[in-house]
C-alpha cells in the first residue's frame, strides 16, 4: 500500500469513527440511547482518537495538531494554517 493509499484510509477512517461517536452522542442526547450504547460511544471515540494520532505520526509528524471535525481531517501546521482533508 503506498503512503497516499495508506492516508486516504486513515483519513476514512478516523471520519467513520467521528461520524460514529457523533451519531451515538445524538441518541443518548434525545434519550433514545440503549445501556449498549454508551460503551459504543467511548469505543467509537477511543477508535477515532487512535486513528487520528496514527494520521499524524505517520503522515503529518511536522504538524502542531490533526482535528476530526464534520466529515474531514484537519491539519493544522506549525505556522497556524490548517489545510482540511475532505473524504
Amino acid at each position: 500500500m503506498s503512503a497516499a493509499q495508506d492516508a486516504a484510509r486513515l483519513v476514512s477512517l478516523a471520519v467513520a469513527h467521528n461520524d460514529a461517536t457523533e451519531t451515538l452522542l445524538e441518541r443518548t442526547i434525545a434519550g433514545t440511547a440503549s445501556p449498549w450504547d454508551a460503551r459504543a460511544v467511548t469505543a467509537a471515540f477511543d477508535a477515532m482518537d487512535a486513528t487520528r494520532h496514527a494520521l499524524k505520526i505517520a503522515h503529518f509528524p511536522d504538524a502542531r495538531a490533526v482535528f476530526v471535525d464534520l466529515g474531514r481531517v484537519i491539519v493544522e501546521h506549525r505556522d497556524g494554517v490548517e489545510s482540511p482533508i475532505v473524504v
